[in-house]
């Protein structure tokens, strides 16, 4: 758990927060949190017995609350478990329609009437131009995959009225 340890410290993130770890099964996570001070944690896993696990060598502590569910799943029944992710710096017109499980971040522009499909995931710089329409599964705006590229500055701007299918990729 040394990755999420070291996130969670760098965020600053108060004792007293609640922390929600997802698919933390059998992991060291939820012990290193409740040794390191925090309050509130509740660990979710599709695994009953790694919770079980887990929930054994952590004991009946009342900081922990423990759930075995498949959010994935409940997800695509659940309207109000689906998450979108839209960094500050991005920005959209009022009527850009953005469906579940999409991804924007960096500097991303979209105008009037564009219409973002279910799993998209969008890195900027990039400029979406009017009424534009991604399907699903789009990969819009990541680095280049050409091995030639060497991490220079890149920007994307695509123009109005398009339409992208399921699992296109834009550089």
């Amino acid at each position: 758990p040394a990755v999420s340890l070291g996130l969670i410290e760098a965020l600053g993130v108060p004792r007293s927060a609640p922390v929600v770890d997802v698919g933390g099964g059998a992991s060291m996570l939820v012990d290193r949190l409740i040794g390191s001070g925090f309050t509130d944690v509740t660990v979710v896993d599709v695994a009953e017995r790694a919770l079980a696990a887990a929930r054994a060598r952590v004991g009946d502590d009342p900081r922990v609350d423990w759930i075995a569910a498949d959010l994935l799943a409940q997800a695509e029944h659940d309207a109000s478990a689906q998450s979108i992710l839209i960094t500050d710096s991005a920005r959209l017109a009022a009527d850009v329609e953005v469906g579940p499980y999409v991804v924007v971040e960096g500097e991303v522009e979209f105008a009037s009437g564009c219409v973002v499909g279910p799993f998209c995931r969008f890195e900027g710089p990039v400029k979406v131009g009017e009424g534009n329409r991604f399907v699903s599964h789009a990969s819009i705006g990541a680095p280049p995959q050409d091995l030639k590229f060497k991490g220079d500055p890149t920007r994307l701007e695509i123009g109005p009225g398009n339409l992208f299918r399921e699992f296109v990729t834009v550089h």
